[in-house]
This record gives structure tokens, sequence and C-alpha cells, in this order.
């Protein structure tokens, strides 16, 4: 109760530090000594800090005043930059002159007090404001933040010595195609700007809020007669066919998702369960047409294949013997090369226990390591199905592993799980082999692997295309 006391007036007002610390020192003393016993001598088993955070942190979720008061603040900042559809936003809008251009301007002088607290937190909502590009006519290249994976959200000039001439993104769309002109863009920009601003996806699609669905009757007919995209040189009927399979399994999908969420409180891992849905949908384009190509990560592949630039690949592999189990990790660069090898002893006989162990141990190692940006890869389809379809019907056995996984999984800034065939899994399948031989915990590079794993990692580099 004493947490919740101050909500409303910590949402309009910048509370001063003073007034903050003496609030939290009032809580600290009602949590650590309840019966206000006399003296001030108090056994603090944990910080104040440590009883903030989180709980799955560790913590209490208790909340620190100023932390709160600045949250709060910033919620209504962005509430009016944003144009949220509220009266009283409406009305701070109006009353304030908010435009386009209103979190980059200088605050404005003898203001009331809630202005005074809503533009101090300008600077913090523009860390992570950015602008939904849509036709780019109102959007500066150089100036606005529009490029979500860029440091500041603005490309970078390809030579920085050239001034930086206002310039719309609008001019960078061929407004036929609606693709971006990339002569120009390379003229502009440097290549890593270049990779960032090509992530964009500028073909048509569909917005949920302009889909009539009133009924069930409606759902099955956007299915059944969904709306085409214009201008695609494509035969109207495989177009039809190939639209109604993707929203067909969208919507399986989005239906699964939130069973899994709500009926079992399960851990989201979005950027898995996309690809995943990427892979099916090619899966079935590819049963229609067989002309178009599945991507490598989509199915599985028959030979082992590179990552993405930047991105490390995670091969895994278990092998059960004498009664335990020897987990593999084999994490690799985006060029094929061995960055290490990782194997252990696992006290278990049951094979679906040891893989998603296994899974689990290879994001702890590679998290410790601090690689954020992943793929793992594994031939146990069991563990992978339930990891990137539904979990819902997973065995108890490795039901809490899953969970952990899924959550671990969260802390990345891309995690993807894709099951392979045992062919594109072998330098993982020889080290939990080699390992298995071995007593105890063994690591490796590309320096000293042993003959049979160095054999494998060549095949590897061999089966790539050149």
């Amino acid at each position: 109760m004493a947490l919740a006391l101050s909500t409303h007036t910590f949402s309009t007002v910048d509370v001063p530090v003073t007034v903050c610390k003496k609030l939290d020192a009032s809580i600290r003393r009602f949590w650590w000594n309840p019966k206000k016993e006399k003296g001030n001598n108090l056994l603090a088993l944990k910080s104040w800090r440590s009883l903030c955070q989180a709980k799955e942190a560790g913590g209490l979720g208790f909340r620190e005043s100023k932390v709160f008061n600045q949250a709060l603040l910033a919620k209504l900042t962005w509430w009016v930059a944003s144009g949220r559809e509220i009266l009283c936003i409406k009305a701070l809008r109006s009353k304030y002159k908010v435009d386009v251009d209103w979190l980059g301007r200088d605050p404005c002088k003898n203001t009331s007090p809630l202005s005074k607290a809503i533009e101090k937190l300008h600077e913090v909502v523009l860390k992570g404001a950015c602008f939904i590009v849509g036709d780019g006519a109102s959007i500066d290249m150089w100036k606005d933040p529009w490029v979500p994976w860029l440091e500041g959200f603005t490309p970078t000039p390809r030579d920085p010595n050239i001034p930086k001439t206002p310039m719309k993104v609008s001019n960078l769309i061929d407004p036929v195609n609606r693709k971006w002109k990339f002569d120009v863009l390379k003229s502009l920009v440097d290549p890593c700007s270049l990779s960032a601003i090509l992530q964009f996806g500028l073909n048509w699609g569909l917005h949920p809020d302009s889909l009539p669905i009133d009924s069930s009757l409606d759902l099955l007919n956007l299915v059944i007669n969904p709306p085409l995209c214009p201008g695609i040189d494509l035969n109207p009927k495989t177009l039809k066919a190939q639209t109604s399979i993707q929203i067909a399994l969208t919507l399986e999908n989005i239906w699964s998702v939130r069973n899994q969420r709500v009926h079992n409180n399960t851990k989201v891992n979005h950027l898995s369960i996309v690809k995943n849905l990427e892979g099916r949908i090619l899966e079935h384009f590819h049963i229609i047409d067989p002309s178009i190509l599945v991507d490598s990560f989509s199915i599985s592949p028959l030979c082992w294949s590179t990552s993405p630039s930047n991105v490390v690949k995670l091969n895994t592999d278990a092998a059960l013997k004498d009664g335990k189990a020897t987990l593999a990790v084999v994490a690799k660069d985006d060029t094929g090369t061995i960055i290490n090898c990782w194997a252990k002893h696992y006290p278990t006989s049951d094979p679906c226990t040891a893989e998603s162990a296994m899974l689990l141990w290879a994001l702890k190692l590679v998290r410790d390591n601090h690689f954020y940006a992943v793929v793992v890869e594994s031939d146990a389809k069991v563990c992978m199905e339930a990891l990137t379809v539904d979990s819902s019907t997973t065995s108890w056995k490795i039901h809490s592993l899953v969970a952990n996984i899924n959550f671990l999984a969260l802390e990345f800034s891309s995690c993807v799980f894709c099951w392979v065939r045992r062919d594109a899994n072998g330098v993982a399948h020889a080290l939990a082999k080699f390992a298995s031989s071995q007593p105890t915990y063994f690591s490796c590079t590309s320096s000293n692997l042993s003959l049979s794993l160095r054999e494998a990692w060549l095949g590897d580099l061999l089966a790539l295309p050149s």
C-alpha cells in the first residue's frame, strides 16, 4: 500500500530527489523493522537495491521512488509524443503545440510544472523513440530517428566530409514498385547503414485494423478469398493459393502461441516462432511450385551451412554410454571457423532429457562467452519441435528444461532453434562420441582438435558452396 499511495502524484509531478529518498527510507524501515523497536540497529540481509530487483532476478519487486517517478513521466511523455487518442493527451498536445519535432525541440520557458516534468524526459524517450517509415515523406533521413538497428537510429554517411543535406526518406523509395533505390542508398550511406536499411520490408501487407472481421465466417472468408497483393507478376490462381496458405498458417500460429501463453503461462520466444512459421510457409509454397527455393534455415539441409553475418551457430548432440550421457556443443562463426568445442557428462540415460539438457547448457555457454546472436541446431527432433512448434504436448520429463530454455533464450538479441539431419550435425556428433570416452569436462578450439573432429570439420567446410 505504501508503494501505491504516490502513484498519481508520481505520474504528473517531477518529485524532488530528497522527497523520494525519504519515501524509500520509510518503506525500508517498515520492511526491516515492522514492530518499530527502539534503536536503529537493524539486520538487513540484503541491500535495498537488491530488494528492488524483479522477482525473476532474485529481488522482491520493490520500486525505487525516483526511478518509478521517471518511468511514469516517461510514459506520459511518450503518450504526448506519439499522439495517444486520449482526451487529456489531446489537450496537452494542443496546449503545448506538440508537432513532429517536439522531442528534439528545446524546452519552453515559463510553462507549468507538468510541462517541465514532461519535457525533462525528452532525452529518455529519444533513446528508444523511432519513426515508422510509411511513405517517408515527413522523415529527414539524416536528422530523424528511423532505422531501429543503428546506434542513434540514424544512418552514417558514406563520406563523413560531405555535409548532411536535408533529404526525405521518400526520395529513397521507388514510388512505382515500392522498393529502395539501391544505387542512391549505396552512394549516400556506409555499408553498415545500407545493410540495416535494406532490412526494412517495403512490400505490400495487411494491417489487422483494416480487416473487416466480425465473426468466424469473416475469418474463414479471409482465408478462402484473401486480398491479393497488386503488381505481382504471378499466376492469379497460384498467388491466391500462396496468400491463403500464408494467412491460414499465420492464424494457426497465433492461436497456438495464445493458448500456450494463456493456459500454460509459457515464455514465448518470438524470433524462433517467426522463423519456424517462415519455414512452414515456404515448405507449402514449394509443394505448390517446386521452383520456389526454400531457405536453408527453414527446412533441414543435407549438409552443414554457415550462419548469417555476425551470428554464431551452435551445433549440439548427445551420446549415451554406460548409463550416462555426454553433452557436446560446437560453436562456429559465420565463416565456418570453430570458435570452441565443449563437452561434459550428464547423469541421465534418457535421450530426450540429455538432448534438452544439452540445449540449455549450450545457451548458458554462449551467454557466458558474450555471444548474443545465435542459431542453435540439433538433430533431436522432439526437443526442437517442443521449442519451435508447440510445447503444450511436451513430455513431462523435459517440460521444465524446455521452459528454462525458452526463458534463457529471451536474454539473446537473436536466438533461433533449427532441427537438422545427422549429416548436417557431423562435428557435434563426432565430439559427443569422442568425449564419451574422456573422464571429465572437455574443451578445445580449432587449433587442438582431435583427428576425428578435424575430419568432420573439414568435411563441413568442403561441403560449403564456393
